[in-house]
């Protein structure tokens, strides 16, 4: 059977780069991976980006890229779903080569939203919810990850402090990362003195404006720079109304995902020694890692407060600094998440290096609407 390898990444660092446009964003990423990994005749390209096309009017985004980085015709896929825009791109990549349809893929991920106002940015993001039910009544994502933080702290005992501990230690963990956006520590005291955005979210734990762009490219051919292998993928739909959940608390489409990718992997739970998880408002860090099975319910925040998931624990969980310390590029953090991984597990120039096999990547669109989850393993 054949086997999906990664042998290129490109971390651009996460900022708001002015200077910029969205397409020199996304080729400096992809020369970047494309460098690192060596000779391959690329076939294919993905991108993913979740407003180029409401924020930048690119809609042909991949064959624009694909027009400046290669002088021939190449396959060219751009791919829109929500916050897990990047993961789904790596999971059609890997498809793609699997059956044989490409040999040779650049999975490029990139977004950019400083050049707009946050009135405008705020309205792009209702596109993650159903406008038609949640928008029109002025229901964000924000408020409704509020909801989960409120029912999640009163349901197993704990309080806004407990909550302020993760982008504490996000912050701590980015503090060494190349391409982070956010390297400066803060306290819980910090967090609790930001203002409420709808409480119990303040804006410490929101995430920042930012731009940036990372590549991975995916092959079927192993060469000396393979650094890891994408050893199975997933995407499952949800409900686009979270409030129809049975259980607000279990994003049923993350726990489908992450059963379907164990299974295809064979693979025990107890061998994943590294997360990088998509930690929207930070409760969805705990949302998402109980769901999964993973952490049992109710138990995150206290482990984290016991100085848990650091690097050199069994399983080390978001050493990038999630969308918190490392920033938040919409469709291009799957992409990141996937680059990140790679990067822990094998101390991808310079990155520390969490001694483990393997790394899963976890994310969420809209607050249930759709879950991706992809596994790395280290060669």
């Amino acid at each position: 059977m054949t086997s999906v390898y990664i042998s290129g990444l490109g971390l651009l660092p996460i900022d708001r780069h002015y200077d910029k446009s969205l397409t020199q964003l996304a080729l400096e990423a992809s020369r970047e991976a494309l460098d690192s990994a060596g000779e391959y005749d690329i076939d294919t390209i993905i991108i993913a980006s979740n407003y180029s096309t409401l924020l930048q009017r690119l809609s042909m985004l991949a064959s624009l890229v694909a027009e400046e980085l290669v002088p021939k015709g190449l396959q060219v896929f751009n791919v829109e779903n929500g916050g897990v825009s990047g993961l789904t791109a790596v999971h059609l990549a890997r498809a793609l080569i699997k059956s044989g349809l490409s040999r040779n893929v650049l999975v490029i991920g990139v977004d950019k939203q400083s050049d707009y106002p946050q009135s405008i940015v705020n309205q792009t993001s209702l596109t993650q919810v159903n406008y038609e039910y949640h928008g029109i009544m002025g229901v964000s994502l924000a408020s409704l990850y509020a909801l989960s933080a409120s029912l999640y702290l009163s349901k197993h005992q704990l309080n806004e402090e407990d909550l302020a501990l993760w982008p504490v230690v996000m912050h701590e963990n980015a503090v060494d990362v190349p391409h982070a956006q956010f390297k400066s520590k803060i306290t819980v005291q910090n967090v609790l003195q930001s203002d409420y955005i709808s409480a119990p979210i303040r804006v410490l734990h929101a995430h920042a404006q930012a731009d940036g762009a990372s590549a991975v490219l995916l092959s079927s051919n192993k060469k000396e720079s393979t650094i890891a292998t994408v050893e199975a993928s997933h995407v499952v739909s949800g409900k686009v109304e979270y409030e129809l959940n049975e259980d607000p608390l279990h994003i049923e489409p993350v726990e489908k995902a992450v059963k379907t990718v164990l299974m295809q992997a064979s693979l025990d739970k107890n061998l994943i020694g590294l997360i990088e998880v998509l930690d929207m408002y930070s409760i969805g860090g705990p949302l998402l890692l109980e769901s999964s099975g993973i952490i049992p319910k109710g138990e995150t925040l206290k482990r984290l407060k016991e100085g848990r998931f650091k690097l050199g624990d069994s399983v080390a969980i978001n050493l990038s600094g999630g969308i918190k310390g490392r920033g938040f590029v919409e469709g291009a953090t799957g992409v990141y998440q996937i680059a990140e991984t790679v990067a822990f597990l094998s101390g991808y120039r310079g990155y520390k290096q969490q001694y483990t096999d393997y790394a899963l990547a976890i994310g969420v669109g809209g607050l249930s609407s759709v879950a991706a989850v992809v596994l790395v393993k280290r060669i």
